[in-house]
């Protein structure tokens, strides 16, 4: 009677755990930064003000089911194996004790002669000697998982999504011999996503700690497509760059760090970045606000 009940409810549990793991899950992300600031020469100036965008969404799917390891933090996973390997360490005995020891083994072989059983009684003294100081390494179970691994695919299959908008601009004089000579510079984008960006954003991964919460990404918009005019005295040049517009470096630097298992599955956060400005030999800063909102659904 008991294993005709067990049987099923083994088999029940077994599809419980297996419905757990999602079929997939998907990232939103955006990002709006705002940003004032100046540089100073001798005699002239220059005023910097940012207004950027970013929309960024795209599917990924899981490795395999729960893991022991977060494939995304890498210096967590160096600590788990320090933490697994330490009672072996702390086992393995000094250099002049294994010394010691060999000199030993050595010596009982040799008083083996061609004693066959006798060579072969001395080594497994030795290999029970050398397991007694390894162990029985430490291998995480199945139910130690707690993470989720996800990667992208195809890029149909990752459905991306991908908009940037840029209105930065420039506006000053700049230190020359005849005295300070006008800049102007303008950074415009209005762009929409599509397959120049999919071959890169879905190669995206996303790790889900179950047990706490946190979210890990790893993923890098390209920069959008743009136009970058620069005035410089009578110098006029407009310039569609090939790579692309930059997004404000310092701060999507703080977006993506804050997407390394410091944020929960869902959420927003805002930050004030102070970062240096050099233009041409002018000096100075820029205060910049940077405002971010993302979750991660699965289903």
């Amino acid at each position: 009677m008991k294993k005709t009940f067990l049987a099923p409810a083994l088999l029940a549990f077994a599809a419980t755990c297996h419905a757990a793991v999602p079929e997939s899950g998907r990232l939103v992300l955006d990002v709006k930064i705002d940003g004032s600031g100046q540089t100073r020469g001798t005699q002239g100036k220059s005023i910097f003000k940012t207004a950027q965008a970013a929309h960024l969404a795209f599917t990924v799917h899981p490795v395999a089911g729960l893991e022991a390891v977060n494939r995304l933090d890498e210096a967590g996973t160096q600590q788990m194996l320090a933490q697994q390997n330490a009672p072996v360490q702390a086992r393995m005995p000094s250099e002049a004790e294994a010394q010691r020891v060999a000199e030993q083994m050595q010596k009982k072989a040799a008083a083996c002669g061609n004693n066959v059983a006798c060579l072969q009684r001395v080594g497994e003294e030795a290999s029970r000697m050398t397991m007694a100081w390894t162990g029985t390494p430490s291998v995480p179970q199945p139910q130690d998982g707690r993470y989720l691994n996800f990667s992208g695919l195809q890029p149909e299959a990752c459905r991306m999504a991908y908009r940037a908008r840029i209105q930065d601009s420039v506006d000053g004089a700049i230190d020359d011999v005849g005295g300070p000579r006008p800049y102007l510079e303008r950074k415009e984008v209005d762009y929409q996503g599509g397959e120049r960006e999919a071959v890169f954003v879905c190669q995206s991964m996303v790790t889900l700690d179950t047990k706490t919460g946190s979210l890990w990404v790893a993923t890098q918009p390209p920069a959008p497509k743009g136009k970058v005019t620069r005035h410089y005295g009578a110098d006029r040049r407009t310039d569609t760059p090939v790579d692309g517009v930059q997004l404000h470096k310092e701060a999507m630097a703080w977006v993506f760090d804050q997407l390394r298992g410091k944020v929960q599955q869902s959420g927003s956060r805002k930050t004030t970045l102070r970062v240096p400005l050099d233009l041409l030999g002018q000096k100075g800063e820029q205060v910049v606000e940077v405002d971010m909102r993302w979750k991660f659904e699965t289903k």
